[in-house]
């Protein structure tokens, strides 16, 4: 896992999410995509439900990586104010807020 720059600012850690997110009330429909809490684990696993959550996580190099290693990189996000991290590719993601939005094409 890896740790991004901000997609709107192009900065690691911009303290501005708040002015990034949009008010979708009225704009039609729109998709925001799942994300997973870095310090819910943190608090909440114990080491099984590590080693239980790493069987769903690939390095970029598509190798498993263990319990232990899994939650070292959680730790290391959170030191690094990571708050959320992509559960699926998206192009408008906060890592302190998760996605903020995309816009459907009316058909």
């Amino acid at each position: 896992m890896k740790s991004d720059i901000c997609q709107f600012t192009g900065k690691r850690d911009c303290k501005n999410c708040e002015g990034h997110k949009e008010d979708w009330t009225g704009r039609g429909n729109h998709t925001i995509h799942m994300s997973h809490s870095v310090s819910g684990p943190l608090r909440r696993n114990n080491k099984r439900d590590w080693t239980k959550m790493a069987k769903y996580v690939t390095r970029d190099d598509g190798s498993k990586m263990t319990g232990d290693e899994l939650h070292a990189e959680f730790l290391e996000m959170y030191r690094n104010g990571i708050e959320v991290i992509r559960v699926c590719e998206c192009d408008r993601f906060c890592f302190k807020n998760g996605c903020q939005g995309h816009a459907e094409e009316q058909s």
